[in-house]
Formats: structure tokens, C-alpha cells, sequence
């Protein structure tokens, strides 16, 4: 789910901290030659296959991934997929990542990310770019019909789909339902802001809403076919205000007055709302439920508030932080390798980042194959200076590691947990393997952490995958326990195993 429903309530997102681990062989110092270790290190404990045929979320595509697997580009901000074919992006153009500080402060100044829209084809080739560098968006609000981007960030304009070129400029922002863009504008000081319902090709005022009082930093959340629009209270007696978008007609929703009581609202799709009636307490999250927007029958109940939400997606989050559950009836969905960048389970699309730039697309599909692990075969470890997030690419020559070099070769991968956390060792401790998903799975346990400064090189291994682990993959690398994240969260990568 997008955020062009618009969203409301208090979320928790969690960070990546650290984690420790038992005792484990110390890695090398990079001017020490890799040690050369027996192939096989743990023996397969095959997984029951789950039959032939199964639905399964596919690994069927990257987009803009760096061609230089150890550089940090072509970082997306937001992507959202065209209907006909084709997608539109914002990618970062200067993207920036740093190590902490010893004593675990931020690595340097927050840098504010700095967008501009591209428009790709059904292979991911650039179409079209966004001609003017002055203008930095950081997300993008489709309208395919009338054939306009709206993409926001340093102020808010209309371009033109097909070409990118600037039809219009605004300080406003847009909140889609449907081909209808409800207009609002965040920065008004002193607050309410106008409201109004504006054509997307023009920005020219369709309907305007002067009874619905916007506050300031607030997106409202709009139902039109329950005449509906619920916007943040900045009164401290209730959370949230409610205005007919016809004020002279009563608002539809039957359960309205039971809603206004809530404490936090998700508008999750046209017909699903999360929904909680208390506020937080001595840090416990807020109990809540997923409710059926037109009935209010409630159709899961949580003992959390299960939403991620930043500026490109929206969806509902299970107990762990990667995984989807199904917002039509809360139902466990895929276990990602990382935070999504798009979630339409509707329509069968999740993207997610890789590690070092680009983006890897999931499809729901059937396809065959079996699930099961493979023995873990080391071929060489030591330490990488030059490494300093968490990696996984083939060690083809390409590799920037020179105490790695000489042990490249066919199907070998270099894995690295990098040095955000000054730890010197980890342990591979299962390899995973999903034929019809295309996906690789790589356990590792953590080292004990021994500062909150980043290491002085990052450990890393080189091991070799068996003859018939070939072609494209989706490689997953996974802490354990699974949470605190010793490495962040963007942990995807995408190899090519020939």
C-alpha cells in the first residue's frame, strides 16, 4: 500500500544496533595472506521440499544496479511501477552513507538526500530524466491517465510522464486516491492550510474544501465515497478531526463514532484501515486492529502497532520488521531481505534496495523448485580495509579486497559484514536455498562487539557455491538472532553465477 492513501498514526521503526555472539576464530589482518581452510565446513540438512508447483515470491529482475559491485550508486529513493510497462524512480544523486564515529556517534552531518525522476522501461533502461537540476523530489505520486508525475521533496511539481519536462510548480502535495489529487500544503505557518482537489494535469483547483482545517506537518486521509477526510487534531482532547468533504451531506461511514475515539488510524487501502484506541504507556505499544473500513468489523486483532511507513511505502508489518502480512485479511506474506523500497501484494509487486545501489523486484508467481540448505564450503577468510558495509559479490577479479585476491574463482562469493560494528569475526552458520523464489539465504553469527566505533577492517570470507547453484540470485545475508540487526537492514544483494 502507497502512501497516496495518505497516513496517520505513531509508528515504531526499527534501526539496526548491536548484537554479540559466542566465540569464534579470529580473522586475519589484511597483510596476512587468506588462510586456506577444508572446503566442507557443515554437511546439508536438506529441507521437506514443498512440491513441485508452488506460489512463491520470485526474484525475476534488478533495476540501475551499480555496475561496479564495490561502489555505492544509483540508490533509489522511491519507485513506483507504470501500469502499461515500465517504472518511475527517484534516484539519489550524490547518495552518502558513513561509519560512526568511535563512541558510536553519527559518522558527520545529515546530508539531505538529493532526487531527480527517472522514467524506465520494462528492462530497466533509462527513458527518460528529469531536465532540470535545480529541482531535488525524493518520492513521486503517479497519474497514468492524464499522464503526470508529481514528485515532491524541495517544493512539489507536475511533470510530465512521458517525458519528464516541467508542467507546473507548487508548494503543495498531493494525496492520491485514484486518478483524484486532493492537494494540501504541509509547510503553512500559522496553520490550517487550504484544501482542495486539483487536476493533476494542470493543478488547476477542481473542488476546494474550505471547511477541512489542515494542520501544519500534516497529511490528511481521504475516503471520498464515505465523503470523508480525517486529519490530525492539534487539540489535546481528541487525536483526530473529522470533516464531511460535502458538508452538506452526512458522512457515510456507519461506525464513525466508534473511529473518533481511536488514538492512531493507517488508512491501509480503500477498504482496510488500522486502527488504536490506546495511546502509548510507559513505552508499550498500543494494542490495534486491522478493521473493514465500510462495516468496522475488525478482522485481526495485534498487540502492536503493525505499520512501516517512510516517505515511499506503506504496508502491514508482521512481528518482524521484513515481513508483509496481507492487509485484506492480515495473512503472513513474504520475508524480505530487506526494507522495501514498493508493497503492492495486490498486485503481485514488492522492489527492494541492494546493498550497494539499484533494486531487485519480487513477483508473486507459480514456479517450481525445491527449498533446502547446502554445506557451507569456506574457501579462504581474512580482513578488507576497503570494505565498510555489509557485502556479498561474486570474487571474480573484481573484488575489492587484495588479501582476498588470489582465492577467486567460479561460483565464489566474498561475504562481509563490513565494519559498522567493531567486531573482527562472525560465522556462517547456514546457507539456504530457494530454486523457485531465486533466493539465497546467508545465516551468520556475530562476533561480541567490542566498542561502539566501527572495526579497523571488516572480516570477511570467500566460499564456493556446488556446480548447480547458477544464474541470477537474490542473496538475503541474516543475522542471528535476526534482531538487534548488527548490519542495518539493507542486506539484499544480487549475484549473476555462471
Amino acid at each position: 500500500m502507497r502512501r497516496s492513501l495518505a497516513f496517520a498514526a505513531v509508528l515504531v521503526v526499527l534501526g539496526s544496533c548491536t548484537t554479540s555472539a559466542g566465540t569464534m576464530p579470529a580473522a586475519r589482518p589484511e597483510s596476512v595472506a587468506p588462510s586456506t581452510v577444508p572446503l566442507v565446513v557443515a554437511t546439508a540438512t536438506p529441507v521437506v521440499p514443498s512440491g513441485p508447483e508452488r506460489v512463491v515470491w520470485r526474484f525475476t529482475q534488478t533495476l540501475l544496479m551499480p555496475s561496479n559491485p564495490n561502489v555505492y550508486a544509483n540508490v533509489l529513493l522511491d519507485i513506483e511501477p507504470l501500469a502499461g510497462s515500465g517504472w518511475v524512480v527517484v534516484q539519489d544523486r550524490a547518495p552518502s552513507r558513513r561509519l560512526p564515529r568511535t563512541g558510536g556517534a553519527s559518522g558527520g552531518p545529515f546530508i539531505p538526500a538529493k532526487g531527480t525522476v527517472l522514467r524506465l522501461d520494462a528492462s530497466g533502461a533509462i527513458a527518460a530524466r528529469q531536465p532540470d537540476d535545480a529541482f531535488t523530489p525524493t518520492h513521486v505520486v503517479i497519474f497514468e491517465k492524464p499522464g503526470v508525475v508529481v514528485a515532491e521533496g524541495s517544493g512539489t511539481r507536475g511533470l510530465d510522464l512521458r517525458t519528464l519536462d516541467t508542467l507546473w510548480s507548487s508548494d503543495a502535495e498531493c494525496v492520491a486516491v485514484g486518478e483524484h489529487c486532493y492537494a494540501y500544503r504541509p509547510q503553512v505557518l500559522p496553520p490550517p492550510g487550504a484544501f482542495e482537489e486539483r487536476e493533476p494535469r494542470t493543478f488547476a483547483v477542481t473542488r476546494p474544501f474550505a471547511q477541512v482545517q489542515i494542520g501544519q506537518l500534516t497529511t490528511p486521509m481521504v475516503l471520498p465515497d464515505r465523503n470523508l477526510a480525517i486529519v490530525r487534531s492539534s487539540d489535546p482532547d481528541r487525536s483526530f478531526d473529522f470533516f464531511a468533504l460535502d458538508p452538506s451531506a452526512p458522512i457515510t461511514l456507519p461506525w464513525i463514532d466508534q473511529l473518533k475515539r481511536a488514538k492512531n488510524i493507517a488508512l491501509l487501502a480503500a477498504d482496510r484501515m488500522l486502527v488504536s484506541y490506546e495511546g502509548w504507556n510507559l513505552g508499550r505499544l498500543p494494542k490495534s486492529e486491522l478493521v473493514d473500513v465500510g462495516s468496522g468489523r475488525v478482522i485481526s486483532s495485534f498487540d502492536w502497532l503493525p505499520v512501516f511507513t517512510n516517505r515511499s511505502v506503506t504496508f502491514l508489518q508482521g512481528q518482524s520488521p521484513l515481513q508483509v502480512l496481507d492487509a485484506r485479511d492480515a495473512s503472513t506474506g513474504p520475508l524480505l531481505p530487506a526494507l522495501p523500497l514498493y508493497v503492492s501484494l495486490e498486485n503481485g509487486i514488492i522492489v527492494v534496495p541492494l546493498g550497494n545501489g539499484g533494486a531487485g523486484v519480487l513477483r508473486r508467481e507459480a514456479a517450481y523448485g525445491r527449498e533446502y540448505e547446502i554445506p557451507i564450503n569456506k574457501v579462504a577468510e581474512g580482513s578488507c580495509t576497503t570494505i565498510d558495509f555489509a557485502r556479498v559479490q561474486l570474487v571474480d577479479g573484481t573484488a575489492d579486497c587484495p588479501s582476498l585476491a588470489a582465492s577467486a574463482g567460479a561460483r565464489r562469493i566474498l561475504v562481509s559484514i563490513g565494519r559498522e560494528r567493531d567486531s573482527d569475526r562472525f560465522e556462517i552458520t547456514r546457507i539456504s536455498v530457494d530454486e523457485a523464489a531465486r533466493r539465497l539465504t546467508i545465516s551468520v553469527r556475530v562476533g561480541e562487539v567490542r566498542s561502539n566505533g566501527p572495526a579497523q577492517a571488516a572480516p570477511t570470507q570467500v566460499i564456493e557455491l556446488p556446480a548447480d547453484i547458477r544464474g541470477d540470485w537474490l542473496v538475503g545475508l541474516e543475522p542471528e538472532p535476526a534482531m538487534p540487526r548488527p548490519f542495518g537492514f539493507v542486506t539484499a544483494f544480487a549475484i549473476d553465477v555462471r
